[in-house]
């Protein structure tokens, strides 16, 4: 059902009735299955002994040509084929074209928004970014905050990352209500972003138990839930772009990141980048934390209508190499730490590196940390 909101805000909400919309994850998993309509929304079943949300958010049609294959082989089959059930629900923003990676303003790569229905969302809630972005502008300029440009482009990144803080917002608000809806809390919360291509299987079927056990527990002094990060270059494994967490961690993070976000702004002391606040909101909200082994690729287009990508595979191979050496404490930090340009030259030295190799060396470090930190998974 499509209908306008009586918010502020031009808004698109698109939802399905949970009792005709359970897909068949059969049918996901056949390889010869027939091409199921767009509109077969993602809808799990609350009643499943394991059910979860996965969640989509800023624009979530971004680079979907090119990651889609990725999401349903190493997300929806993982998930399908150990009988979790999942909620896939999406949050984003309409627009028609956006700047090319690495580009001036005179380059734009046109943009499909109705493209965001090959997720087949259970609930899709779409907003007009030109309204939004007004909005915070118009209360920033309240507040008389002056923005830092912190990536010295005229503002834009800050605008986009500005949009990607509320998108999580409202992707939670969008979580909230369904679950409120079914009647149950979701057992796991996983966050996802099209613009990054998934090289390796979701861990969510070794991390689930320990994600139940945790939700409604503390120890330690900590708030109950768990919260996993997957190991991202010189932020040792603090990802601000995906994430897998119990709900109520999750929830909880979501909205304290973003009003500490606007907070640092209006005093003009926000960190050079997203990782770096978000590693600092987990250490004051002390959430427990653990490693996951996703490992992704950015993907950025570009106005030629090619695509290219953040950290190629040896570069990440040697990014985790790096990452395991350091969390079995035989180094202080990590080479990417003291050297931030370090990447460019150590994936170099290796040839025939595969996914395989990347994923396996990405599963060690994950459950190397988390045996440290005493997270039992499941292999």
């Amino acid at each position: 059902m499509w209908r306008h909101s009586t918010c502020p805000f031009i808004t698109l909400l698109l939802s399905f009735a949970p009792s005709t919309c359970i897909f068949n994850c059969d049918a996901v998993l056949s390889a010869h299955a027939a091409v199921q309509h767009p509109l077969h929304a993602r809808c799990g079943s609350a009643s499943a002994d394991q059910y979860i949300a996965v969640g989509f958010y800023g624009l979530a049609y971004r680079g979907l040509d090119v990651t889609l294959h990725a999401i349903e082989r190493h997300c929806f089959q993982v998930l399908c084929s150990h009988g979790i059930s999942f909620d896939v629900l999406v949050h984003t923003y309409f627009v028609l074209s956006a700047h090319a990676s690495g580009s001036n303003d005179s380059h734009l790569v046109p943009l499909d928004p109705y493209a965001v229905v090959r997720l087949r969302p259970c609930v899709l809630e779409m907003e007009d970014q030109a309204t939004v972005l007004d909005d915070i502008q118009r209360r920033i300029a309240a507040q008389g905050v002056h923005l830092q440009d912190l990536w010295r482009d005229g503002l834009r990144s800050v605008h986009s990352y500005l949009l990607a803080l509320r998108s999580l917002s409202r992707l939670t608000a969008v979580m909230r209500t369904r679950s409120v809806g079914v009647g149950r809390e979701y057992d796991a919360v996983l966050l996802l972003r099209a613009d990054t291509l998934l090289t390796c299987d979701v861990d969510v079927p070794q991390l689930i138990p320990v994600l139940r056990s945790r939700a409604m527990h503390a120890s330690g002094g900590l708030m109950s839930g768990l919260v996993c990060t997957p190991v991202w270059g010189t932020f040792g494994g603090v990802n601000d772009r995906l994430l897998l967490g119990t709900a109520n961690a999750t929830f909880h993070l979501i909205a304290h990141r973003e009003v500490t976000a606007n907070k640092l702004f209006a005093r003009g002391t926000h960190p050079q980048n997203g990782e770096a606040l978000l590693a600092s909101v987990l250490a004051s909200l002390r959430v427990e934390r653990c490693r996951t082994s996703m490992v992704v690729q950015r993907v950025r287009p570009h106005a030629d209508g090619k695509h290219t990508f953040d950290i190629p595979r040896l570069d990440t191979l040697a990014y985790l190499r790096d990452e395991l050496t350091y969390i079995r404490g035989r180094l202080k930090k990590t080479a990417a730490g003291r050297n931030r340009k370090w990447w460019r030259t150590a994936g170099k030295q290796e040839n025939g590196v595969t996914a395989h190799d990347v994923c396996d060396l990405a599963a060690e470090v994950a459950s190397t940390w988390n045996h440290n930190h005493n997270v039992v998974t499941v292999r």
